[in-house]
């Protein structure tokens, strides 16, 4: 065995671990693995991990897990450290129907189900799908095509299949704007490539991550004309426009989530910034701040990406997204909220910025979230430098909590 790429798992809490394997095993090794009750999925394993809350110690699970999975070598463990960093911010999946072991690691045995019938070796049937003439027939191939993607073993077929990957590229570019069922699911295919840093190259290649920022320069652009049109439209007209909208806001929310997996190579997130993405990222964000969704967890994630360079924060400053994001109070999902507290902490720094926080009446938000939540105390403490922040302290539970903090 002579390489080993490790990656998060694109919707479990896990890791994949992928290796070139060269020759058979040594018996010591075959033993180990056997007594580690470790089986191989070909060159490929699935490691699931039963806690991964903030409380968590990195360094510790990752001992476990290089114990329990001999295939992982020890230069490795910066990699296998990074990745479970990552899966600890992500947070624990919401839907997960796999039952756990008692220990903190297990592994998987079986290849990940797909729900819908498909079969890898249809992708040129799915491929003929896209010449059809009826949206029907194109979303057919979509849809196909993007259960096959969720499945991690397929991606690296599909990825090399260069066939598909250019009438993917295609149809999305001349159909995202007509039929917004097909080119959702053709991104969201593309997302999951761009989960494993190995495929982002051959994304590029084809001009996806450009795409994106076009559908989102566009989209936002025809947002601002069907809220127009709904003003002076009928009912049954504005239903329509409705229902389009929410649809829109389905493919948006991909392309982001697309473009924030391609932008951990900062050359590529600077080609973004300069197409002017942070502009059209805060309208995202008013597009959706309304009724928070996946377009509003997706906007915020990325802006909070780009919110740690300081000309990126002007230009957010500039179309008032502090106004916006203090809007989204209260929030109700988990994942959102600390999203959102952890970019409001980096404009706190600005000492312009503090006031419209205070005055927009986050104080008595950050002081029912202080108990529960350390992003929120932080934030909290730099509101208190604030003297009307301070006024409104008396007013909430905040002071006695630190108190009993301290006392403790």
């Amino acid at each position: 065995m002579h390489h080993v790429s490790i990656d998060a798992h694109p919707t479990e809490q896990a890791i994949i671990v992928r290796f070139d394997q060269s020759g058979s095993p040594s018996n010591t090794l075959k033993k180990r693995a056997s007594s580690a009750n470790v089986e191989s999925l070909g060159h490929q394993k699935i490691i699931h991990l039963k806690e991964m809350s903030p409380e968590v110690d990195i360094h510790a699970l990752s001992n476990v897990v290089l114990q329990k999975c001999l295939f992982i070598p020890a230069t490795s463990r910066s990699q296998l450290e990074q990745v479970l960093y990552f899966l600890q911010k992500r947070g624990t999946p919401r839907n997960s129907a796999r039952s756990r072991s008692s220990s903190a690691v297990s592994f998987d045995r079986r290849p990940l189900p797909t729900p819908l019938n498909v079969d890898l070796e249809k992708v040129d049937e799915y491929i003929e799908c896209f010449y059809g003439e009826t949206s029907a027939e194109k979303n057919k191939g979509a849809l196909a095509l993007h259960e096959l993607s969720k499945n991690p073993q397929n991606l690296t077929p599909l990825v090399n299949n260069e066939t598909l990957m250019m009438a993917l590229a295609r149809v999305f570019r001349e159909d995202w704007k007509k039929h917004f069922e097909v080119g959702t699911n053709i991104m969201n295919l593309f997302v999951n490539m761009s989960k494993f840093s190995m495929f982002h190259g051959i994304l590029l290649h084809h001009k996806i991550g450009s795409l994106c920022v076009s559908a989102i320069e566009h989209e936002t652009k025809r947002y601002d004309l069907w809220i127009a049109d709904m003003k002076k439209a009928d009912s049954e007209t504005q239903k329509k426009l409705k229902i389009a909208i929410r649809k829109q806001s389905m493919l948006l929310a991909a392309c982001i989530t697309l473009l924030t997996n391609l932008a951990t190579d900062i050359s590529v997130e600077l080609k973004m910034v300069r197409r002017n993405l942070v502009s059209y990222l805060v309208k995202c964000l008013q597009m959706s701040s309304e009724s928070p969704n996946a377009l509003t967890i997706a906007t915020v994630r990325f802006l909070l990406k780009l919110s740690i360079f300081d000309e990126n924060r002007q230009v957010m400053e500039q179309n008032v997204t502090v106004e916006k994001l203090l809007k989204l109070f209260p929030i109700q999902d988990p994942e959102l909220r600390k999203a959102v507290i952890m970019l409001l902490f980096n404009f706190s720094f600005d000492p312009k910025n503090m006031p419209k926080m205070v005055n927009g009446g986050l104080v008595p938000h950050m002081a029912s979230l202080i108990e529960s939540d350390n992003k929120a105390l932080n934030l909290m403490y730099l509101l208190s430098c604030n003297d009307d922040a301070k006024a409104m302290l008396a007013y909430t539970d905040a002071i006695q909590l630190v108190s009993a903090w301290i006392s403790r």
